[in-house]
């Protein structure tokens, strides 16, 4: 898991640079590697280099690495990619709202709870379970947004 355990370790000692570009070297390392093992490193790599981004105050870099994600795995039918393509739709959403982009928010959550509303599988269910609960939040604030 070089992209988790790379990155993850450097970004917790505080370099967050160094983290950034572990997640960069798994990213264009292995970035066209169709096998699926790789396939979720990548994706687990963008996702966290998004995160990472957030957390640095960059949530316009991180929509980029969230949406990434969205576009590489959106069709995958593996579980795991599935899973993480649920989170990155739901952080995408978070970042939106943080750039003050509410109704672009909104449809980033509403996606996550069209495309998984109805899956049974439990890691799913609590990612429309938190797209839903952000999605109110943000029209219990902001009011019941139409543009």
């Amino acid at each position: 898991m070089a992209g988790d355990i790379a990155g993850g370790h450097a970004g917790g000692l505080g370099r967050p640079a160094d983290a950034l570009a572990a997640f960069q070297a798994v990213i264009d390392r292995y970035g066209d590697d169709p096998a699926p093992a790789l396939r979720e490193q990548v994706a687990a790599a963008l996702y966290n280099q998004g995160l990472r981004l957030v957390a640095l105050g960059r949530p316009a870099d991180a929509l980029a690495a969230f949406q990434q994600v969205i576009d590489r795995y959106g069709e995958d039918p593996a579980p795991a990619l599935r899973e993480r393509v649920a989170a990155a739709l739901r952080r995408k959403g978070v970042a939106l709202r943080e750039l003050g982009r509410f109704a672009d928010a909104l449809a980033a959550f509403q996606q996550v709870i069209d495309r998984y509303g109805e899956d049974p599988a439990p890691a799913l269910r609590a990612r429309v379970e938190r797209a839903t609960t952000s999605s109110s939040d943000i029209r219990g604030r902001r009011g019941d947004l139409t543009d």
